[in-house]
């Protein structure tokens, strides 16, 4: 299993299952915090978004992959910091949220690069503009920009792009990974 590969799709999810033994992996690399539940009975897998301060519990016969979330850069449209907490004891995790220092990381950005803005205001425009509201296309013109860019005569121009794009534009929606998966 490659490392990078976002685990948003049934395919990944299903092939990170097959990579470790165990009832629980935890992951990131998404910046979506929730857990994808296989039911080893049934083969059933769902994606559970987890909402913050509840212990869920690890259901018997079922295995885990747990996405604890971002520091910064969410996915999810929630600007608080996240995290999770394990209790294999009890065979449970829980969602964490903090408030997170925007300023501070704006000032340290301004530090770094002084020439990427005027002010710690215009840092953080400049960071939620590289990350719009998903709702701001339709799953018909999303499709028609996955096929433009890779449906030029069998080659795959723009794809690592575009696929990063794709992973933001999916989110928790299962209709859209189905959607992305029939192109």
């Amino acid at each position: 299993v490659d490392e990078d590969t976002y685990l948003l799709g049934q395919r990944e999810v299903a092939e990170a299952f097959d990579a470790f033994q165990g009832p629980l992996c935890f992951f990131g690399h998404t910046h979506l915090p929730g857990c994808w539940e296989l039911d080893e009975a049934s083969h059933a897998l769902r994606w559970i978004g987890m909402e913050p301060e509840v212990w869920m519990p690890l259901r018997p016969g079922c295995r885990y992959l747990a996405n604890p979330g971002s520091v910064g850069q969410p996915r999810d449209r929630d600007n608080r910091a996240s995290f999770m907490t394990c209790d294999m004891r009890r065979k449970r995790i829980r969602l964490h949220r903090l408030d997170y220092d925007w300023d501070a990381e704006a000032k340290a950005i301004l530090a770094a690069k002084p020439d990427f803005a005027r002010t710690t205001a215009e840092v953080r425009g400049l960071l939620e503009k590289q990350f719009p509201d998903r709702e701001d296309i339709s799953i018909d013109d999303m499709i028609a920009r996955i096929k433009q860019a890779v449906g030029k005569k069998g080659k795959l121009p723009c794809t690592l792009i575009v696929l990063d794009e794709v992973q933001q534009y999916i989110g928790e929606r299962a209709e859209r990974s189905k959607a992305v998966q029939d192109v």
